[in-house]
């Protein structure tokens, strides 16, 4: 199975993301990304069961992202269409 990222930011985005992580007491950045989602879907009381596999595809997903390895979103739709 392809891993496809699922979050595309540019390199000062990236860097930004990273520093806000930090001062917020968070080691990585996908670390305080779930948080925000949890703390979001708790304020508006929807309930999100993340389970390992979801947080490391997510994890696989911002590196990747992090380090660039993006695609077009007409070539997300082309790979997502060959998978299904």
């Amino acid at each position: 199975m392809s891993q496809i990222p699922i979050l595309t930011i540019s390199e000062d985005e990236a860097e930004r993301l990273t520093k806000l992580a930090q001062q917020r007491g968070y080691d990585a950045p996908d670390a305080y990304l779930r948080a925000l989602v949890s703390a979001d879907a708790e304020q508006h009381a929807i309930e999100l069961p993340f389970s390992e596999d979801v947080r490391a595809s997510f994890k696989r997903a911002f590196r990747d992202a992090l380090l660039g390895n993006v695609m077009t979103e007409e070539e997300f739709w082309k790979r997502l269409a060959e998978e299904l």
